[in-house]
């Protein structure tokens, strides 16, 4: 922030909406202001993301689709609302396949590996552990899968794992992670294109964009057979 004061830049990309958002919002009013990947809820500022519920519900239902049942959610933290809305979209989907969810089995993460390391763990000491997981976010699910083998479970015969971010070692990771990947670089070049918008005073057509996301799927599930 003192970068602007200081004129030293003449406008900001932030990638994490976890600074207070009236704080941000006044700052938006004398600086040029993005927000990229995360946002806040009922915010008028220029805003660069996907849709975090729906993603989320695609990839619990890719799980469901492999024929879980008893489905496990490492969440992020509630306090951010990709957290809040990644276990939305979760809950949603569950919901509308008329799966239950057993409330030992959704447990929040702080979106590092060490976390969700640690909620696995308390999964599989349960009587009746999850047969597949979704995590908030890769590095959770990578925690997960390493607390599974170190169970001696495996990766996915006996349990199958969803990610969401795509990030760049899912994909040589063992083994390589399904997960949701975002659009980063349409999502970085939109968030520039709106603030060179704002740093030239030039009207913007909206401030709200939603950009599309994909279910990568690699080697990290597989489809459940016997009855889960």
């Amino acid at each position: 922030m003192t970068i602007l004061g200081q004129k030293k830049a003449d406008g900001l990309i932030l990638l994490t909406a976890r600074t207070e958002q009236k704080i941000l919002e006044e700052l938006a009013q004398e600086y040029p202001v993005v927000l990229a990947c995360e946002y806040y809820e009922g915010t008028q500022l220029p805003t660069v993301s996907i849709d975090n519920v729906s993603s989320s519900r695609k990839a619990t239902e890719y799980l469901i689709s492999l024929k879980h049942k008893r489905i496990g959610h490492i969440s992020g933290p509630l306090n951010v609302v990709v957290g809040r809305d990644r276990c939305k979209g979760f809950h949603q989907a569950m919901a509308k396949h008329g799966l239950s969810v057993d409330p030992s089995l959704v447990q929040e993460g702080e979106f590092s590996f060490e976390s969700g390391f640690n909620l696995m763990m308390k999964f599989l000491s349960l009587e009746e552990p999850p047969t597949a997981i979704f995590a908030g976010n890769d590095e959770m699910a990578m925690g997960a899968v390493k607390a599974a083998k170190t169970k001696g479970f495996r990766v996915p015969e006996d349990l199958s794992v969803v990610g969401f971010d795509d990030i760049k070692f899912a994909s040589i990771f063992e083994p390589a992670l399904t997960t949701i990947a975002q659009p980063t670089f349409d999502m970085g070049q939109k968030a520039m294109h709106l603030l060179l918008r704002l740093i030239n005073n030039e009207e913007l057509e909206k401030d709200q964009f939603i950009l599309p996301d994909k279910l990568i799927v690699r080697d990290s599930c597989k489809e459940l057979t016997i009855d889960g």
